[in-house]
């Protein structure tokens, strides 16, 4: 009986033993899964965070692959839209709106610095080679607009030593306006074109592309009042939409004027931050870089 009773305890002992052993198993094992899932998602993380600053470093001048099912995605057309001072009133582009110091021309004044920082911040850190600047009312077409943004271009093409190294073309409500009027007035020819809806929409858009728009001279143009302050008499065409358009506006904001089938396919992000009411160049870069990232996480799938 005193063997049995050994052997019985024996048994016992062994599986007590086996199921513990067992139970330590499973726990290597499960442990074992959520440290490879866990090494998993850190090494993709770190690859998604590799190509993101590789990318910021490289000037955006290469394609970004996205998820599967997306397509490639690059940022080599940029529009800059002026929010606040649109809605709060202005001058037409043949005005001379600011020159007296009145609150709104005070109010662009303290605005260009901001303008001119974003326009060389991505000229400088994506290489596009155009940016589109749009204000509704056309102030930064006018003789003291575009002579105020160049003079705050020129001011940091001096401090740090380098060409913004773009194109900077000038738009307004009123742009919209002719270039739809120059388009009815041309559809309505006998030229034996495709009327379709499809036929025009595409017409449409050949046509917003090849409109002429003002382009303001960084160099070789007069400053002084018989000048041009700016501007050119060279008319560039719009050209391809743009991939981003940052709004500059540190209230709720408004696309109304800007070309609609310009903006279809385009990203749309706020900047809030503005050099002169209380945020700092750094802060500013702070919040582009934010927008950049932002864009290049975003999936582009074409609608689908």
């Amino acid at each position: 009986a005193m063997t049995h009773d050994s052997g019985g305890w024996g048994e016992g002992v062994c599986m007590s033993v086996a199921l513990a052993a067992g139970r330590v198993a499973l726990r290597l094992v499960v442990r074992g899964i959520q440290l490879t899932r866990l090494l998993r998602a850190t090494l993709l993380d770190a690859y998604e965070g590799a190509v993101e600053w590789a990318t910021l470093i490289g000037g955006h001048r290469q394609n970004v692959p996205e998820a599967k099912g997306s397509k490639v995605k690059s940022l080599s057309r940029l529009a800059l839209v002026v929010g606040d001072l649109d809605q709060e009133g202005g001058a037409s582009a043949s005005g001379d709106f600011g020159d007296r110091g009145d609150g709104r021309g005070q109010a662009w004044e303290a605005l260009f610095p901001s303008l001119a920082h974003v326009v060389a911040w991505f000229a400088g850190r994506t290489g596009v080679p155009s940016v589109v600047l749009y204000d509704a009312r056309g102030v930064l077409k006018s003789r003291w607009g575009a002579k105020g943004l160049r003079r705050e271009l020129l001011r940091i093409e001096r401090e740090e030593d380098r060409s913004v190294g773009c194109s900077i073309k000038l738009l307004s409500r009123e742009d919209w306006d002719e270039c739809l009027a120059e388009f009815s007035a041309s559809s309505r020819g006998g030229d034996g074109a495709d009327r379709s809806s499809g036929g025009s929409q595409a017409m449409l858009e050949k046509w917003i592309e090849a409109y002429r728009v003002k382009e303001l001279e960084l160099h070789g143009s007069s400053e002084g009042d018989g000048g041009s302050g700016g501007a050119t008499t060279r008319a560039p065409s719009l050209g391809k939409p743009p991939d981003l358009i940052v709004v500059l506006s540190e209230k709720c904001f408004t696309l109304s004027g800007f070309f609609p089938w310009h903006a279809k396919s385009a990203e749309i992000y706020q900047v809030r931050k503005q050099l002169g009411r209380g945020a700092t160049a750094a802060e500013l870069d702070r919040e582009l870089e934010g927008v950049l990232r932002k864009y290049f996480k975003t999936l582009r799938r074409g609608g689908q």
